[in-house]
């Protein structure tokens, strides 16, 4: 290297090692822009700060307020279940009578005969249930002290199709997302799978737990949830055991300890696409779990709860008390809508919510009522 070159490659060299280091650029006398790789710490977030994707609680805009516009009140009606359609819906009433209502008007369609025999003057309750199977028949059921009755109905003449009875103590009872099985469970701890279209048992399995445990399916069908408490020094509701069973093979494939089972006044709900698992027990308190990890998440923030609902799409979720609900948007808890509703004097206050199956309608069931709600927004 002559004499002559050697100062422009050390002139070279010295600009290299500026704009390196962030120094000025020699030409410009200008620090450099900062680039997705030479950000300031200033404004980062430490290490251990947690992140959030897009539809994270953090990240979610102002909520839209529902608008609820009254429908239709059916007097005399306790408890309501729609079609899978949609286009009926089934009630019970006081006086134990089926009925069969058209949801585009809300006007009777049938009577289904033979029905309030059954019930010896008393309703089913939302929870022993009734359904319609293709808009064709009915199943229903009973519970009592020693067991549980099944029959079930043609709608349009009363047809008695099957009429079994099993003694197994008085049951939970819970019917499958696909409607094809109804599965019980006595105080022994045996579980009974039931075959929807003939009422004879298709699987049966001990629960591991000698009382009346607690029964759900999981949204997709491939499990079902059976329960057992555990209470605390002082009898109330500890972290309890939740145990998954093969809906195919009846072996069980996994058990989570977490929520606090309620044997007496609990009930929880899954989201509609299985990743969030609601639970309701003591006096109404209200817990989350994320159902990948099993860990407690936001809760809404609501005291006193008695029924819990999630909408068909998941979107949101109803946590009612005795003479109101609240509407809440999943995973947030933002309040969507909040209604209350006047329970007659004497009268049981708010005992079952239920969405129609496109999610268009929201029926309460109260006192000797039941109330119906079209949900819209404030733009439509």
């Amino acid at each position: 290297m002559s004499r002559l070159t050697q100062p422009l490659v050390f002139f070279f060299l010295l600009a290299a090692f500026f704009v390196g280091c962030g120094g000025p650029d020699p030409d410009t006398g200008r620090a450099p822009a900062p680039t997705d790789e030479t950000t300031t710490d200033q404004h980062s977030a430490p290490d251990d700060e947690p992140s959030f994707d897009q539809d994270s609680p953090a990240e979610l805009a102002a909520p839209e307020p529902w608008v609820l516009e009254p429908v239709a009140t059916l007097t005399g009606r306790q408890f309501i279940r729609f079609s899978k359609t949609g286009d009926k819906a089934l009630t019970v009433g006081e006086d134990g009578l089926t009925q069969v209502w058209t949801t585009k008007d809300w006007q009777p369609a049938e009577v289904v005969p033979a029905i309030g025999e059954l019930f010896g003057g008393r309703p089913a309750s939302a929870d022993d249930g009734l359904f319609v199977d293709d808009d064709e028949a009915v199943v229903v059921w009973d519970r009592t002290p020693t067991g549980s009755r099944f029959k079930k109905f043609r709608i349009a003449d009363g047809e008695e199709l099957f009429n079994e009875y099993y003694n197994v103590g008085f049951p939970s009872v819970v019917v499958s997302p696909d409607e094809s099985m109804i599965v019980l469970c006595g105080n022994g701890g045996t579980v009974k799978a039931i075959s929807k279209d003939t009422g004879k048992v298709t699987g049966e399995f001990e629960s591991g737990f000698e009382g009346r445990t607690r029964l759900a399916f999981t949204p997709d069908g491939i499990h079902l949830v059976t329960t057992e408490p555990v209470e605390d020094e002082m009898g109330d509701p500890d972290v309890g055991f939740l145990r998954m069973w093969s809906t195919e093979s009846w072996e069980k494939d996994k058990e989570v300890q977490g929520p606090h089972i309620d044997e007496h006044r609990g009930r929880f709900v899954f989201s509609p696409d299985g990743k969030l698992f609601v639970n309701r027990y003591l006096f109404g308190q209200v817990e989350v779990f994320d159902t990948k990890t099993w860990e407690a998440t936001k809760a809404p923030g609501e005291y006193s709860v008695k029924v819990l609902a999630f909408s068909p799409d998941g979107a949101a979720l109803v946590t009612a008390e005795d003479d109101e609900f609240t509407v809440h948007r999943t995973p947030d808890w933002a309040e969507l809508a909040a209604v209350e509703v006047d329970v007659p004097p004497g009268k049981e206050g708010i005992r079952q919510v239920v969405f129609s199956p496109d999610g268009s309608l929201l029926a309460c069931a109260l006192g000797n009522s039941i109330r119906l709600w079209r949900i819209g927004t404030a733009d439509e």
